[in-house]
Parts: C-alpha cells; structure tokens; sequence
C-alpha cells in the first residue's frame, strides 16, 4: 500500500521517505544505522575495517593504514601514531613520533648486519669505553646523535668524541666543501691506538643528518694522515658499491699496494643518517659534496 507523507521527509537522504524507511537514518541503505555506519555514504553491510581505524575498508582510501598518516601498515615505522614523515633520527626501524630516539637502553639494528643488536652507550668523554665480548656490536653515541658502530673488537677500548669545525680547523687544509659535523673515532689495545684494526673488526662511522642539511647531496671525508707526503690531507670515503645486491668492499687507497685499510662499505645514505664502515679508524666530517 501507500504511505501518506506529505512533508516527503528523507532524513537519511537515500530517496525513501522517513513515513515508510526502515531506517530512516541509513543513507547507504546498508542496514547499519548512520550513527553506527563506519562507511555512511557507502554500503558496506560486513563493516569490514581490515586496519581498524574506523574507516570501512569500502570507503578508505587506505585501507591498510591504521593510524591514517598515508603510509601503508607494510611499511610504516609507526603504525598506530600518524607520522607521514616517518622521521626515525636514530635509525632502529621505529619512528620518532612512537621511539625514544636517544633512549641508552634501546636496541637497534646495525645497516650493515641486519640480524643481530647490539647496546648502545652515549659517548660523553669520560674516557674510552670497554667493548663488550657478550654482545654481537655496541655502539657509542655522541650528543647530537652521531654514532660510532663497533663490531669484531672484543677485548679493545673505544672512544669518540663531536669535532667542532673549530677542532678540525686545527688539521691542514679544510675541506672546502660545507661542513655539517665532525667525529674523532679511535680504538685502543692497552692504551695504544690500533690502526688499522684486527682482522675482523670494524667500525660503522654514523653521522645522523641535521635538519639544515636535509635534502643535500652528503659525503663522508677523512682525514689521512699518511698522505701529502706524512703531512695528512683529507680524502673522500668512497660511495657503497653493490653487485647482485651484495656491499663491495675496496681498499682505501687502491694505488698504494701496502694499504691494509679497507672500507668495507662505503658512503651510503639512508635518508636519515650518512654512514661508512671502515677497518680503520680517526678523525671524520660529514660534508657537503
């Protein structure tokens, strides 16, 4: 039959009259109620929400994207707190905006070696650090968020320390490029220096990128000092080299056929920091190329 209406009421707006809707309040005609409806413009009668964030996978644009900052749940490093920028300063896989970035007891992931962790130890110039024999790596961090990765070395002392620009103003001659940040990185056996370092040790030199130089093409210098005939000069770390998805490593200095330096993967920039991992250690800047 027929239903007087004369006001044609249509709460829901779905073209069915308030006098003879069901629901007057389902605009999508999906059976859910407006107030209840995860996708109210769209029928979804199975309110199916794969990422749970109160969107219907029928009307989500991302239906994998719990927290709705655009970046899919696969590959978001925060996956319950928006971050679209996906800021992680501390390079452990987690994002700033849900990490303790600088946190001492956090464990990371090392770049080069993926599948073990290590300790991190911030770096305050107490004098060196013992490495740790129990531990697959231990990383010592500087203030600013530079880092020294150090992995193979047990039973050495290790140490680093922020080279200012006024510090490296001391070695002869500057680089001309800009300057962004400075570390001293050594290793001791019984006091003394080692250089290079015992076969199978290693350090990852790590300088996180500062927000002024986001965006710049970086590099890694290094301040040798068997060049310029023993007068020291810098040189540039060469860049990772990959084949068939494997790092290359070369010698520092392939024209001198005594060079027991190596750098077992070069410059690579992660987006976030600037890193090289060397058999060898001193005096390093991150610099503009």
């Amino acid at each position: 039959g027929t239903v007087f209406n004369p006001d044609q009421s249509d709460v829901d707006g779905d073209g069915i009259g308030d006098a003879c809707d069901a629901m007057p309040n389902d605009g999508d005609n999906d059976g859910t109620d407006d107030g209840g409806d995860n996708c109210p413009a769209t029928a979804n009668a199975d309110q199916s929400d794969v990422d749970g964030d109160g969107i219907g996978d029928a009307c989500d644009a991302m239906p994998n994207d719990g927290d709705n900052d655009g970046i899919g749940d696969a590959r978001d490093n925060c996956r319950a707190t928006p971050n679209a920028n996906q800021n992680d300063a501390d390079g452990d896989g987690i994002g700033d905006a849900c990490d303790d970035p600088y946190s001492p007891q956090d464990e990371v992931i090392l770049p080069l070696f993926r599948t073990t962790t290590g300790k991190i130890v911030p770096a305050t110039g107490g004098g060196a650090i013992e490495l740790d024999c129990q531990l697959p790596y231990m990383i010592l961090r500087l203030a600013n968020g530079d880092e020294a990765i150090f992995r193979g070395l047990c039973g050495y002392r290790a140490t680093l320390d922020a080279q200012p620009v006024e510090s490296i103003a001391m070695l002869e001659p500057l680089p001309e490029e800009g300057f962004a940040s400075g570390m001293m990185v050594s290793v001791l056996k019984e006091e003394k220096p080692v250089d290079p370092l015992p076969d199978g040790g290693m350090v990852t030199v790590s300088f996180l990128i500062p927000q002024a130089w986001q965006g710049k093409q970086l590099t890694i210098l290094y301040w040798d000092p068997a060049l310029n005939g023993g007068k020291g000069d810098w040189m540039a770390l060469p860049d990772q080299v990959t084949s068939q998805g494997v790092v290359m490593p070369e010698v520092l200095n392939p024209g001198d056929g005594g060079d027991a330096r190596w750098v077992y993967s070069g410059v690579e920039n992660t987006g976030s920091r600037v890193e090289a991992t060397l058999n060898f250690s001193g005096v390093f800047t991150l610099v503009e190329k």
